[in-house]
């Protein structure tokens, strides 16, 4: 699995673009998956902050029980559960 995470949402958009025509040129599947930082520092990297060259909808890099996904409180930086859950 390659994980890759650009400064910006544009950088990561281009370059999901050329890998995405790359793999369908080369025949080849490649288990990659791009963010941006902001995206990262918002949702942490085991949120749906992951896109692929084949699915451009935010997902899940990896497949983790939803009770392990935590997300910082913007307003106190205490853990709450990314689903709503205190």
């Amino acid at each position: 699995m390659v994980l890759v995470v650009f400064d910006d949402y544009l950088a990561e958009g281009n370059f999901l673009d050329v890998a995405r025509n790359e793999m369908e040129r080369a025949k080849a599947q490649v288990p990659l998956w791009a963010s941006c930082r902001e995206v990262l520092e918002k949702i942490g990297p085991p949120g749906r902050a992951w896109r692929s060259p084949e699915v451009l909808e935010p997902s899940y890099a990896i497949d983790i029980p939803r009770r392990w996904i935590f997300a910082s409180c913007s307003r106190c930086s205490c853990r709450k559960r990314a689903y709503g859950d205190s």
